[in-house]
């Protein structure tokens, strides 16, 4: 009894010592939201970024620590900001600082084309970095690079373009040796993903696809940076060959423009004393500010597109024209409930973004049920999950397109297996060159431990009524009887994915069986040869197309809207008291934004119009 009333006492300290410091951090936001509204943007401007970590595709649980509760910004609020950069008349310039970050390479296709696009408005963009690399591989970091007017490189510094490694992890030996079993099946041969628990190297599909893979998106990158560098690609080949490259040497190759530090990088973009930099990502986050309009405060901007907003709702007839995209976003493993980002003791300081089939449905029917939405227009990035749960939002997505409603999709890093499940049926869909797509196959099965509870002399005693009662029990192995039963449900889920992409591709069963499916994962560029994908590009190029069904000869007339709305304020507070929050370095972003207003308070009268966020160019 003593032991239970410790662990008790214990538990209940770990959840009242998350509970303070959310109270704690709720208190920090609030000053932030408070001080929010006070931001004013300067009439002249550099936008600058700092490009490291993550930037996700969707918001995940509240970050207490950032000023408006969530994290800095998603994906597409970062593309638009430098879409919109493009088009003010007070930014002058772009500069980004590369460093270590866990962009898929498909996202660093799409944000290549956007900075393309910004240059194109005749406005400088200049890239800087330490290194690229350093001691570590610096592809996809110079990759990006590469899409600028300028590459800089810190003296000392290196290209480190060594080119494309991958390697496959197997554990079975390593399960058999502590009494665990992995029995899992997959359909078919190029269902890889349960070969590291079953396998101790890789089988021949599997070795030929990945070997695949690696070279295809190899090419793509090595062509890519080739062309904005101006040389032939045998010579960026040659390059990566020899590489790392120090800065002298990368600067005689002709991959580098310009070796110097950052603050010389900064005292060019400032130019004189009105130019100001602002920080991407502060004025990404509600995608204001950053527009050719009379607006200059958040307030004044959120107060306006909500009174925009009010009037469209008090419009809204059966008559009305279809005026809107609905978008919605598909980010994470698919799951069939209403999961939470926050889903047990502890995850409250961080969690992995899900999706929900409940919650797509019930997105996916809003939009089908507003007479003003057009098209869905529907952001994928997953890698796949539970089939009943990509039916369920599939079944939604076709319930849309019976309506009227057409259904345009945007593959970001991935669309694979469960993904793709999503996607096959729709009327458009979108990929990167390097999407990982398709996948179009199944697999499951169970992880036994009983060979582990007998190392260790423990005993499970099993009541089973029913033939296959014990069917998913982790300490036994599957019977005879229950593995038919297995194999059974994969060919029936199987055959049922094959009629799905058929029916929506126009690609024969037996063709998919032979050739595209199996469990193959193709890139986008490979997935339009073969019809999986309808054309390459991103969200933008996705945009524009659902512009074109709905208005083609007045495409800026129709607005965007997202499903589901984004919160309020108080919306992610509560969300934050009831979910739980991410703490990503919370002394360190505190320490930052104690730091800044301090400078704040020492800040002429007269620069008081600047972006109050600290600039990550200084």
């Amino acid at each position: 009894m003593k032991k239970i009333m410790r662990w008790v006492r214990g538990f209940l300290m770990i959840w009242g010592a998350i509970f303070l410091i959310s109270v704690l951090f709720g208190l920090f936001t609030a000053y932030n939201l408070k001080n929010a509204s006070e931001i004013r943007l300067a009439d002249e401007l550099v936008l600058t970024a700092t490009l490291e970590g993550e930037i996700p595709e969707v918001f995940g649980s509240p970050d207490i620590t950032s000023p408006f509760l969530m994290p800095p910004a998603r994906f597409q609020d970062v593309m638009d900001a430098i879409d919109n950069a493009s088009r003010d008349p007070r930014v002058s310039a772009l500069a980004f600082r590369i460093r270590p970050n866990s962009l898929s390479v498909a996202q660093v296709q799409e944000l290549r084309t956007a900075i393309m696009r910004f240059r194109v408005s005749g406005k400088p963009a200049y890239a800087y970095a330490t290194a690229y690399g350093d001691f570590s591989n610096g592809m996809s970091a110079y990759y990006l690079a590469t899409a600028f007017d300028e590459i800089w490189v810190q003296p000392i510094g290196n290209v480190s373009i060594t080119g494309l490694s991958g390697q496959l992890p197997f554990f079975k030996g390593t399960l058999e040796k502590i009494g665990v079993t992995a029995e899992m099946s997959a359909r078919a041969s190029y269902k890889t993903a349960v070969e590291p628990l079953t396998r101790t190297e890789p089988s021949a599909a599997n070795r030929e696809m990945t070997q695949r893979l690696l070279s295809t998106i190899f090419e793509q990158m090595v062509t890519d940076m080739a062309d904005a560098r101006d040389m032939p690609a045998a010579n960026m080949k040659a390059l990566i060959d020899i590489a790392p490259l120090s800065a002298e040497q990368a600067l005689a190759g002709g991959l580098v423009d310009r070796i110097g530090y950052q603050d010389e990088l900064v005292d060019l973009l400032n130019g004189d004393d009105e130019t100001r930099p602002v920080p991407l990502y502060d004025i990404a986050f509600y995608n204001e500010g950053l527009k050719s309009d009379p607006f200059h405060t958040l307030s004044e901007k959120m107060a306006a597109n909500k009174a925009r907003d009010k009037a469209a709702q008090k419009a809204k007839t059966d008559t009305a024209p279809a005026d809107t995209i609905a978008v919605i976003y598909a980010s994470g493993a698919i799951v069939q409930g209403d999961v939470r980002d926050v889903t047990a003791p502890g995850a409250a300081l961080g969690g992995s973004p899900t999706i929900s089939a409940e919650r797509m449905v019930h997105a996916i029917t809003a939009a089908r049920g507003n007479p003003r939405v057009g098209t869905i227009l529907l952001r994928i990035d997953s890698p796949g999950g539970s089939a009943t749960a990509s039916e369920t939002i599939a079944r939604a997505l076709e319930r849309a397109q019976a309506d009227g409603k057409s259904i345009v999709v945007s593959m970001s890093g991935s669309a694979a297996s469960g993904g793709y499940w999503i996607a096959a049926k729709t009327d458009r869909i979108f990929a990167l060159p390097a999407t990982m797509t398709g996948s179009i196959g199944v697999l499951g099965g169970k992880i036994s431990v009983g060979g582990l509870l007998d190392k260790v002399d423990a005993n499970i005693v099993e009541y089973n009524y029913g033939r296959n009662a014990g069917l998913w029990s982790s300490t036994s192995t599957f019977t005879p009887s229950e593995r038919a039963q297995v194999d059974k449900l994969l060919d029936n889920t199987y055959e049922a994915f094959l009629a799905r992409v058929s029916e929506g591709r126009g690609i024969p069963v037996a063709t998919l069986r032979n050739e595209i499916a199996g469990g193959r994962v193709w890139t986008g560029a490979e997935a339009l040869q073969i019809g999986l994908v309808d054309e390459l590009g991103g969200m933008a190029e996705a945009v524009a197309y659902s512009k074109s069904l709905m208005m083609p000869e007045t495409p800026d007339a129709v607005r965007l809207q997202e499903y589901p709305p984004r919160k309020s304020q108080l919306e992610m507070l509560a969300d934050l008291l009831v979910n739980g929050v991410s703490m990503h370095d919370p002394m360190g972003r505190i320490q930052k934004a104690l730091t800044l207003k301090a400078r704040e308070a020492a800040q002429d009268a007269s620069r008081m119009d600047v972006y109050t966020n600290l600039p990550e160019f200084e």
